[in-house]
Formats: structure tokens, C-alpha cells, sequence
């Protein structure tokens, strides 16, 4: 019984690497590409920015934004809020 505690007590390794793309959501119809990578920049670098549209052009809303690392996508999972 004393090993199967001290396993579940010892360190786990941290896992690498993790998802480059966040959804967004609740966006104003009137957002473009520059106002996401501003509100992100301090994250780290965006690489695509993708808002859903509608046929006619109109915004759904929401959209996917890509950052060039994982870690960069974590960081901006912080500003949430």
C-alpha cells in the first residue's frame, strides 16, 4: 500500500504541445482580421484569423484564431474575461 500512495504522490510530467487554434465567440458583427490580432498580439504571433460568415457576407460571430505556438494559444487563453 505504501508504493501505491507514493506513485500517486510523485510528479507528473508535464505534457508538450497542445492545440495552436482557439475558438472565439460573442464577437461583435463588425470585427475584422487587425482588431483580433491587436487584442492578441501581446499573446504572441497570430497566423490566421478566421471569422465565420454568413452567404451574404454578414458575421456569425465567432471564428477560430491560429497562433504560431501552442504556448502562444495559452497565453491568450489568460485574457479571457
Amino acid at each position: 500500500m505504501v508504493n501505491a500512495e507514493q506513485k500517486s504522490n510523485a510528479k507528473q510530467p508535464k505534457k508538450q504541445g497542445g492545440s495552436k487554434t482557439l475558438f472565439a465567440y460573442n464577437l461583435s458583427f463588425r470585427i475584422n482580421r487587425s482588431d483580433i490580432e491587436d487584442f492578441f498580439k501581446e499573446a504572441g504571433e497570430v497566423v490566421d484569423v478566421r471569422i465565420a460568415s454568413r452567404e451574404d457576407g454578414t458575421l456569425k460571430g465567432f471564428g477560430h484564431v491560429e497562433f504560431a505556438s501552442a504556448d502562444a494559444a495559452h497565453k491568450a487563453l489568460q485574457l479571457n474575461g
